[in-house]
């Protein structure tokens, strides 16, 4: 089973994922190409061999990219370590190896810092409604601009 799981986080939400995502006509064709990529994580666990009975993840973590997650075997190893070469190994923990395939990279590469790119939403939107507390007296304040401007203009 190939799943894409979030860090528990108050901006994501619990169990967010990306398969939450609408199919919305007006998407744009780079949305729709990053859900084909996603659709197309499934085939990480066909490259895993039938007679290994592990459970494969491809996790996000902020900064630190898409990984695709491994159990370790009893010595401490990962279970499995890919199918070809193109698998790097990341980190490991007390009970997962991490690596990353093009698939990783490409998601890595197309959509970035997810995280981040939430942040930085939240931060623009949340000043644009400290901005829009002032909406009037910044609406006064242009048009006494404007008005200085003309007089001033006309001299």
């Amino acid at each position: 089973m190939c799943t894409l799981t979030f860090p528990d986080s108050s901006s994501f939400g619990s169990g967010s994922t990306i398969q939450s995502w609408t199919n919305d006509p007006r998407d744009n064709r780079e949305l729709d190409k990053l859900k084909d990529s996603y659709d197309g994580l499934s085939n990480i666990a066909s490259t895993i061999p039938e007679n290994l009975d592990i459970d494969v993840n491809v996790i996000y973590f902020p900064q630190l990219g898409f990984n695709i997650a491994i159990p370790l075997n009893e010595r401490a190893e990962a279970a499995f370590t890919g199918s070809d070469d193109d698998w790097e190994l990341i980190f490991v923990t007390e009970n997962r190896a991490y690596f990353k395939d093009f698939r990783m990279r490409e998601m890595d590469e197309k959509l970035g810092d997810i995280y981040g790119l939430i942040c930085e939403i939240e931060i623009v939107y949340e000043l644009a409604q400290k901005v829009l507390q002032y909406e009037k007296v910044l609406l006064e304040a242009s048009d006494i601009c404007g008005h200085i401007d003309s007089i001033k203009g006309g001299r």
